[in-house]
């Protein structure tokens, strides 16, 4: 195995500082200087209601700084955001002496305009395969809400904007990597401030490992492991095994692919897919689950982790100081860990088989698997929402108006709105919602802490606007998110009602023996009433007759359909 020699720059991490600001750089003076000012802030610290906020703050923060021969860009993750810039040296010193000033001091003059912007990307912004496996594990909350729109984009509160940026755009809440040496002008003048904390994640309270139903069009897998290096390299050993076991052995999947996300300052959540074609699903839980038993009991051949670590270093020297050293230091560091990149390849060199085996059994503990709709769940418990045999007595009580539903209704009791459905509820508490979408319409959408919802229609349910009512009075202000009208074809109409002229109804009054006897009657009476009133020229009983006429021949025509 060839070894680095202590000279190559892949072994020289340098820090300094830079108006109060980390930053680590790694020696040379390239042509493209690549610089990104990282913060610890990501979606995980803010709740669904504000979902977006840090988002729109980067795209404020961006707007109108671009050029033909800068490159910048902007992200937020899990835990960090960050600001990129690459171009000439000169050219990325003044973007972020300018960006700096605007992070110290906010100006939200674009605000409308890029909040529009968002919440047309957002609406259309596909949900990933990690994403909804952090949706089922984690709920609306923390790693979760990456699967969610950016519903704070539709409740934009400017002063509470501004004071989350002051909290996050701190020099002490951030760190600068660099793919050379600093240029002699650049400054980053912010604002003094604490680095803020990484928030715990903390999964749902339900049974693992476990299925849930995900339009992943094969299979997807993933785990709760622990940061390390050994696990950097695990989830790339998952993917070559998914691989092997559905590609190379059967031919009915394509290409396999493995993700590893950093969830808080201890803990990662490796995901894993493949593909499969939809005759070859049959058993395909089994197979997946016996595969992560197998790596959690014998781990992997020590030849395959030599050529998978092989691969690894490949990799880091193709490029290290623009892909990879000062920007995992960066992350490292702002995610509460020592970093030490330049003992990453002794790292790697010490990795074991053992210790790819005890990653595996971690993983195999938390197991979720994503299983298309049709597919077998087999032995592992299918997810979904946890109902209860009792509510509280009391409240209001909406039969669905649909008579095919039968006995389903909602009640509204002890402050929470519980769906009956097949003598069971599923019951959403608004004051302990995650979110509680609210549509002009009336449609109510109450958000659970563990990503369950509960969807109101108030067309659907008799008295649907008390309803409605009972649920805004249990609302927080903060929880509730207001969401722009629909489309009249997309509001869900009640079901047909018969009214008093529909003609099934008034032939129905007429088809008991006593109802046509008085038809009879009124018939013969008019017939006799015509002929004593021989000089009218209209007989004034002749519409009454002519009515019953009608309906008896209606009701006639009735019993013939039948």
């Amino acid at each position: 195995m060839t070894q680095l020699s202590a000279g190559d720059a892949i072994n020289q991490l340098n820090r300094t500082e830079i108006g109060g600001v980390p930053a680590v750089w790694v020696p040379g003076r390239p042509e493209v200087l690549r610089v990104s000012l990282c913060f610890r802030a990501g979606m995980t610290d803010l709740d669904l209601p504000r979902h977006g906020w840090l988002h729109l703050l980067e795209h404020l923060a961006l707007h109108g700084r671009d050029g033909i021969s800068l490159q910048v860009n902007g992200e937020v993750s899990l835990l960090g955001l960050r600001f990129d810039a690459a171009g000439d040296p000169a050219e990325v010193t003044a973007f972020f002496r300018e960006l700096c000033a605007w992070l110290a001091d906010p100006q939200l003059g674009d605000l409308e305009h890029e909040a529009r912007v968002l919440r047309a990307e957002s609406g259309q912004r596909p949900v990933g395969a990690t994403a909804r496996h952090l949706l089922w594990r984690y709920g609306a909350r923390g790693p979760g809400v990456a699967a969610y729109e950016e519903f704070g984009l539709h409740r934009v509160a400017p002063i509470e904007l501004i004071a989350l940026a002051r909290s996050v755009f701190t020099a002490g809440n951030a760190i600068c990597a660099l793919n050379g040496e600093p240029p002699s002008g650049l400054e980053l003048p912010l604002s003094a401030g604490p680095r803020r904390p990484v928030p715990l994640a903390v999964p749902c309270e339900q049974i693992m490992p476990a299925a849930f139903r995900d339009p992943v069009g094969g299979v997807g897998l993933s785990g709760l492991v622990d940061r390390s290096t050994a696990a950097t390299v695990f989830h790339r050993v998952l993917s070559r095994e998914l691989q092997k076991e559905i590609r190379h052995s059967t031919g009915t999947g394509y290409s396999a692919w493995s993700d590893y996300e950093s969830v808080d300052a201890e803990s990662a959540v490796i995901t894993a897919g493949i593909d499969v074609l939809l005759e070859a699903r049959s058993g395909l839980t089994g197979r997946v689950t016996r595969l992560v038993r197998r790596l959690a009991e014998q781990g992997v051949a020590e030849s395959e982790l030599a050529e998978e670590l092989l691969l690894i270093r490949r990799s880091m020297r193709e490029d290290p100081r623009a892909y990879w050293k000062p920007w995992a230091a960066a992350r490292a560091e702002l995610s509460g860990l020592s970093s030490d990149p330049d003992g990453y390849d002794a790292e790697l060199a010490a990795v074991t088989v053992d210790d790819i085996r005890r990653v595996a059994q971690q993983l195999s503990r938390t197991l979720l698997i994503g299983i298309d709709a049709g597919t077998n769940p087999e032995t592992l418990p299918l997810l979904d929402c946890p109902t209860v045999d009792t509510v509280p007595d009391g409240g209001s009580i909406h039969p669905a108006l649909n008579k095919q539903a039968g006995e389903e209704q909602i009640r509204f009791s002890g402050g929470a709105a519980h769906l009956r459905r097949d003598r069971r509820f599923i019951s959403a508490e608004p004051a302990t919602a995650a979110a509680v979408l609210a549509r002009p319409d009336g449609r109510r959408t109450i958000i659970r802490p563990d990503g369950y919802q509960l969807d109101i229609e108030p067309t659907l349910w008799r008295d649907g606007a008390g309803l409605v009512r009972a649920v805004d009075e249990a609302t927080p202000e903060p929880v509730r998110v207001p969401l722009p009208s629909r489309p009249a074809d997309q509001i869900p109409r009640p079901p047909a009602t018969r009214r008093s002229w529909d003609l099934d109804r008034i032939r129905s009054l007429f088809d008991g023996t006593v109802a046509q006897l008085f038809v009879g009657l009124l018939i013969v009476g008019g017939v006799v009433a015509a002929v004593v009133d021989s000089h009218a020229q209209i007989p004034p009983i002749a519409p009454i007759v002519a009515g019953g006429l009608l309906l008896r021949l209606l009701a006639a025509q009735r019993h013939k359909k039948k």
